[in-house]
């Protein structure tokens, strides 16, 4: 299962990274800003045309020799194989990283040799309704409430492993509490990442307001309901597993129809979010008109990190890729960051010394 999931993760990032900039905000071509009437330019299609080449060839080499390795030590414990999917998936995003940034000082270079800007259309939109969506909204993100409902499953399932904890035998306490006590933090950390995000900042800058407005609306539906049903998914594998150990049940048919599951809809969900892009920017709409341009290179470092002293959000749709990245000048943003980062590591680190 291990395996399975490193190849889809790595899988799911090749996609991304193929596909970067049909999925990236509007306009954002390798984390830079390009207004319109430059975007369909032959250097432009050769540099993108490259990019996918070299992703395909460094990414298959990559896959081959990840695969070999996670085979020669299919019979490790779990823990270890965990390890290693660690290391591999760290070594893709690295590797990700890289080819990016080659290619983002590359087109850098040539807006500002070309000058591919404008000099007196520089727009900057603000829409409220986009944090605060109106009762009536037709197009509005999940009630909050919703997501209460997976942090109540998994407090009961925790409340049922104390119950029983004396009827279980052969197993340190570690074992025993870790699944109930993951799935408590992971679903509030889930909880307010969602609230953090659905009133997060988003970018404007493609077609009339209107227009723009509305993809952005349909977007945080899209990413509302991508994020219960994932949360969902998780809890109810996790509260399988729990049970199993517990009541001293055979529930591994049932991990397997689970996991199958999460694997068809993660699948489901990446191929939706590839065909309509960051922010909803390839859905067809009505009245297109012109791109609202706003040259704010300045504002991202390498144009994948966010940093605006001037901006109190906390986070802001990804100009490159799909989802939300935070503000890194924001000082409680980065403090949260950081963290979520160590509680990661310390379940990992404990997890590793109770399996080895």
């Amino acid at each position: 299962m291990i395996i399975l999931t490193s190849n889809i993760v790595i899988i799911t990032m090749v996609l991304l990274s193929y596909y970067l900039n049909n999925t990236s905000n509007k306009g954002i071509y390798f984390g830079v800003r390009i207004p319109k009437k430059y975007q369909e330019t032959s250097e432009i299609k050769a540099l993108d045309k490259d990019y996918r080449r070299k992703v395909l060839y460094i990414f298959g080499i990559y896959f081959t020799i990840n695969n070999i390795i996670m085979i020669l030590n299919f019979r490790a414990s779990e823990a270890i194989l965990s390890m290693i999917m660690t290391i591999s998936l760290i070594g893709a995003l690295l590797i990700y990283i890289i080819i990016f940034g080659i290619y983002y000082k590359i087109i850098k270079k040539l807006k500002e040799k070309n000058n591919w800007n404008y000099k007196t259309n520089n727009v900057v939109v603000v829409d409220t309704t986009l944090r605060k969506p109106k009762r009536n909204e037709r197009y509005k993100p999940l009630n909050d409430n919703l997501f209460l409902v997976p942090i109540l499953i998994s407090i009961i399932i925790l409340v049922l492993t104390i119950q029983r904890s004396e009827y279980i035998l052969n197993i340190n306490s570690y074992s025993v509490y870790k699944i109930p006590i993951y799935q408590v933090v992971m679903c509030l950390v889930m909880f307010l990442l969602t609230k953090i995000t659905l009133t997060s900042k988003v970018d404007l800058n493609s077609g009339n307001i209107e227009t723009a407005v509305k993809r952005k609306k349909k977007f945080k539906r899209l990413i509302s309901i991508f994020l219960f049903i994932t949360e969902l998914e998780m809890v109810a594998l996790y509260s399988v597993i729990q049970l199993g150990i517990i009541y001293n049940l055979y529930t591994k048919s049932l991990e397997n129809f689970i996991n199958g599951f999460i694997s068809i809809s993660m699948i489901l969900f990446i191929i939706i979010f590839i065909l309509i892009g960051q922010g909803g920017r390839n859905i067809e709409e009505e009245n297109e008109g012109d791109d609202l341009y706003k040259n704010d290179d300045d504002k991202w470092i390498w144009g994948m990190f966010y940093y605006n002293k001037n901006d109190p959000a906390w986070m802001v749709e990804k100009r490159v890729g799909i989802g939300y990245t935070i503000n890194f000048a924001n000082k409680k943003a980065s403090i949260s960051l950081v963290l979520f980062i160590l509680l990661i590591i310390i379940f990992a680190v404990y997890d590793v010394k109770f399996n080895i």
